[in-house]
């Protein structure tokens, strides 16, 4: 079963993604990201200096697949607690692309809000995570 992943991004990281100039992500291994899950990337500006806030969506966002997963751990230059998804192109990943929008604009016909749709989305992946926690070998001793 694929899971979706919801990642917010700063703008310029999400320009470079979106442009195809970068086709991975650095991600912390707690998310459990398997191959074959879907990833929405999200854009998001963290507010002016000095203001305060949380920062918030801009709106724009993107779907992509994950294609292969390296591990963190000795010998990888990756940290232990990180993985790194390699993501598909654009091209590849149309259909989960119009399933999505298609789910957020029956959302938003419905009265729901774009922002609390994807709250939504985010809450029901993060229970799954809890309830599929992958089981991490332990390391042979020697």
């Amino acid at each position: 079963m694929t899971a979706t992943h919801y990642i917010r991004l700063e703008p310029e990281v999400f320009r470079v993604v979106t442009l195809g100039q970068q086709h991975a992500l650095v991600l912390p291994r707690e998310r459990a990201v398997t191959l074959g899950d879907q990833v929405v990337v999200r854009e998001w500006r963290r507010p002016p200096p000095g203001t305060g806030g949380d920062g918030s969506y801009t709106g724009i966002w993107l779907c992509r697949k994950v294609t292969h997963i390296q591990f963190g751990g000795p010998g990888t230059g990756i940290d232990v607690s990180h993985v790194v998804c390699s993501l598909n192109t654009a091209a590849e990943n149309d259909y989960a692309t119009i399933v999505l929008k298609r789910q957020l604009s029956l959302a938003e016909r419905q009265g729901v809000s774009p922002d609390r749709f994807w709250r939504v989305m985010e809450r029901k992946d993060s229970a799954r995570r809890e309830i599929l926690r992958p089981v991490v070998p332990e390391e042979s001793a020697g």
